[in-house]
Parts: C-alpha cells; sequence; structure tokens
C-alpha cells in the first residue's frame, strides 16, 4: 500500500465507477419487468395451445371442431336449395327417385362443407390475428424497455467512466503533489 493510501488521498477508481455502473441492473429492470411479467402471462396462456398444435394438430383440430355451429343463414340457405333441387327434379319426373335423393344428399354435403369452411376459415384468420397482435404488443413492448434500458446503460456507463477518469486524474495529481513534497523534503519518491 502506497504511504499516501495511508491518509486516504488517493481513490479507487473502479469504486468511483461502480457507484454508477452497479445502478444498471435494478435501473434497466423497472422498465423490462412489466414485459417480463407480461410475457410470462401470455405464454403461460398461450403455451397449452400452441403446444397441443405442434404436438398434436389432429387433436387441436378436434378440439377446435367441437367449437363449430351452423351459420345462422345455413339452414335458411339448405331449405332454399334443396326446394329448387325438389322442384327441377319434379319437373323432371325425377322427384323422389334415387338419383334424386343421391343429389339431395350431394347437395346438402356441400353446403354443409362450405358452411363449416368458412367458420374454420374465419376462426383460424382470428386465431391468427390474435396470435400475431399478441406477438406485435409483446414486442414492441420488449424493444421499448429494451431502449429504455440501453440509455439507461449507456449514461450510466458513461458517468462510471468520468468518476473512474476523474478519480485517475485525481490519484496522478496527488502522487505528483507527494512525489514533488518528497522530493523538496529529501524523502524517496513514491510513484
Amino acid at each position: 500500500m502506497p504511504f499516501s493510501n495511508l491518509y486516504g488521498l488517493y481513490q479507487d477508481p473502479g469504486q468511483a465507477a461502480a457507484q454508477y455502473t452497479n445502478q444498471i441492473p435494478g435501473e434497466n429492470q423497472q422498465f423490462n419487468q412489466p414485459y417480463m411479467d407480461s410475457g410470462n402471462q401470455a405464454m403461460q396462456s398461450l403455451n397449452p395451445s400452441v403446444t397441443q398444435g405442434l404436438q398434436n394438430p389432429g387433436q387441436f383440430q378436434n378440439n377446435m371442431n367441437k367449437e363449430y355451429t351452423q351459420s345462422p343463414g345455413y339452414q335458411f340457405a339448405i331449405d332454399q336449395a334443396l326446394k329448387g333441387a325438389g322442384n327441377a327434379a319434379a319437373a323432371g319426373g325425377m322427384a323422389g327417385s334415387p338419383m334424386h335423393r343421391q343429389q339431395n344428399m350431394q347437395l346438402a354435403s356441400d353446403m354443409a362443407s362450405r358452411d363449416y369452411n368458412t367458420w374454420a376459415d374465419r376462426n383460424a384468420n382470428l386465431y391468427g390475428m390474435n396470435m400475431g397482435s399478441a406477438n406485435q404488443a409483446a414486442d414492441r413492448g420488449q424493444r421499448s424497455g429494451q431502449s429504455q434500458a440501453e440509455m439507461i446503460s449507456r449514461s450510466l456507463v458513461q458517468q462510471g467512466q468520468y468518476a473512474y477518469d476523474n478519480a485517475s486524474t485525481h490519484n496522478m495529481m496527488m502522487n505528483a503533489i507527494l512525489s514533488n513534497l518528497a522530493s523538496i523534503a529529501g524523502f524517496a519518491d513514491f510513484s
């Protein structure tokens, strides 16, 4: 330990800088914590759905199918289509024939498929939009928190660097003063 440290004349540049740089984690956490919490909550609610969709797409589809209900106009549309087909078959003398019944079943099946596919497409689009919106919100929040954290970090690192440089300059000045005093007094060099 140099003689001058006995009197507390020197400053530790690392400690001078640490008073600023040690603030970085706490300062950053206050801006990032809400987004980390939100992300964790979103993942807890989304994870089962996403995991099931990835691991067992068939079961995911089956669960989605349980929610299917006919569209409000489906029954009216099928009644009108079957009535029209029945009138056409009657006009052609085919009403009640096996071919008429087969055409009615095909017509009903096609309309049911169309109704289901419209419902499934609409729900898949809504699911995708909801997932995309959640992802965009999380991304914006994360970028905002990260930007704030980077700005604070840069500021504190810069303040720490100034403190380090100031302490180093102070120490060089004290060393020069003590060396000059020692030279005047005839003592050894303290550098």
